[in-house]
């Protein structure tokens, strides 16, 4: 990426920008990526822009932005997924799960006590995962928990103008 513009007033401010390409079996598809990232003075609340323009006809063109949160307790029963209005099958932080039309996401550790709520301005497929590491000893193969995953999907191909423009709001309470 490239810096397009940094500033502090009225909140510090980031743009990045990328041209690139996706590669069908066509031949190359140009796509440019713009990324913002603000943050107030004061709260706890990031916001990231992103705007990816498709330059091409191609289809089954995907975006997806991955975070990952080192919140500790993957498999603690305190500390839990939730997907407004959603009964999801597991929800503790290392489980596994896709969800589609997902608007916002939450993640709780009661112990500490901390939530991270996760908006977005478009609905998503949203991806949970742990990220693991995998190690042998006596006892055989160990998977161990070091991280949440967590990737909102957004179909490009599918937009309007083939451009894409969404928006992702984190909050920490």
């Amino acid at each position: 990426y490239e810096v397009e513009s940094v500033d502090k007033k009225p909140e510090p401010y980031l743009c990045l920008s990328r041209k690139g390409g996706i590669y069908p079996n066509s031949g190359m598809v140009p796509v440019v990526v713009r990324k913002t990232f603000s943050m107030p003075v004061s709260g706890s609340r990031l916001k990231a822009e992103y705007t990816v323009l498709l330059k091409g006809d191609t289809e089954n063109v995907l975006f997806g932005v991955e975070m990952n949160f080192g919140l500790q307790s993957g498999r603690s029963t305190d500390s839990s997924f939730e997907i407004p209005d959603r009964t999801l099958k597991e929800t503790f932080l290392a489980s596994k799960g896709v969800e589609a039309d997902v608007s916002s996401v939450c993640m709780t550790l009661e112990w500490m006590p901390l939530t991270v709520k996760i908006h977005f301005s478009q609905p998503a497929i949203l991806w949970r995962m742990p990220v693991e590491t995998v190690s042998q000893s006596e006892g055989g193969v160990e998977h161990n928990y070091q991280s949440t995953c967590i990737m909102p999907i957004w179909n490009i191909s599918a937009e309007k103008d083939r451009k894409i423009n969404v928006e992702i709001i984190m909050e920490v309470e």
